[in-house]
């Protein structure tokens, strides 16, 4: 009976995790490793759980004790470099970023985040990255925006296109659409909106606005690469470009797909004057040049 409630318990807190319930994932990983103290997979379960509660510190500790069994877990290696790059601790996850590298030197997650930790700028980020941020952020990710920072971006550009477009005739290319806040503000329009979203968590969120014809779980430069030109009226990438890095591809090809007279609309964040095209900041946010945003 105490193997059956632990591998309950188990599934019950990965389950948990993927779902973003991370209070409850930790309530019931604690309870396994009460019942199973000695089992690494749950353990680490336990730590990721922890990390997700913001509880870095004894995530740690545990993915220490688990590495010293098994040092070249990769999984707990990623796990406790982002755990120590949350609690300010560079040099610690730069050690680990090498050792991920060294394990898998083509790896473009582990690249990424040894440039990172190295000071250098990457010129994207990788799409595994991107994923990883928002599938487990989408439960309150409007409560966040909305409630805590203010974000209204996606309610002024709603506006904005009610504004050009009285008739709301237009076809809208939703880059970056998470849970759908453009979608949501503007309503049933005539014509299609097609949400464009690297997180799976993040579409399922969108769809229940009941106004996108359509999803593609692509990034954001293959979406504008792969899309035919002419095809629509307007563009939006709102709060988008700050994790996509050199843009050099990207207005070309918003240009290419737009119909005549058709709007990009996009935002970005501005870079300090002593940076010439665009940084990746500590926030792992890129900033950028106006001259950059425009050549």
């Amino acid at each position: 009976e105490s193997s059956i409630s632990t591998n309950l318990l188990t599934r019950a807190a990965a389950i948990a995790i993927k779902s973003e319930q991370f209070a409850l994932a930790l309530k019931w990983a604690e309870q396994a490793t009460a019942l199973a103290p000695d089992q690494p997979a749950l353990q680490h379960i336990k730590a990721e759980a922890l990390a997700y509660n913001g509880q870095y510190e004894p995530a740690i500790q545990i993915y220490s004790a688990l590495l010293d069994q098994d040092p070249d877990n990769s999984a707990i290696l990623l796990d406790r470099m982002l755990a120590y790059i949350n609690t300010t601790q560079p040099t610690l996850a730069q050690h680990d970023a090498t050792h991920l590298l060294s394990l898998d030197p083509d790896n473009e997650t582990y690249r990424y985040y040894a440039a990172m930790l190295k000071g250098q700028t990457p010129a994207t980020q990788p799409a595994s990255v991107v994923t990883h941020l928002f599938d487990h952020s989408a439960a309150d990710f409007d409560a966040h925006l909305q409630g805590q920072l203010q974000y209204t971006l996606p309610q002024d550009v709603a506006q904005w296109l009610l504004n050009w477009y009285p008739d709301k005739k237009f076809d809208l290319l939703d880059l970056g659409c998470g849970t759908g806040l453009l979608g949501a503000s503007l309503g049933l329009i005539n014509g299609v909106i097609v949400g464009v979203d690297l997180s799976s968590n993040m579409i399922t969120k969108a769809a229940q606005r009941g106004v996108y014809a359509q999803f593609n779980q692509v990034n954001v430069l293959d979406a504008l690469q792969h899309t035919p030109e002419n095809h629509y009226d307007v563009i939006a990438a709102l709060d988008v470009l700050v994790y996509v890095g050199d843009l050099s591809t990207v207005i070309p090809n918003a240009h290419r797909i737009l119909t005549a007279g058709g709007r990009f609309i996009f935002s970005c964040e501005a870079a300090p004057s002593d940076i010439k095209t665009f940084a990746l900041q500590s926030t792992q946010r890129f900033v950028h040049q106006q001259a950059h945003v425009l050549s």
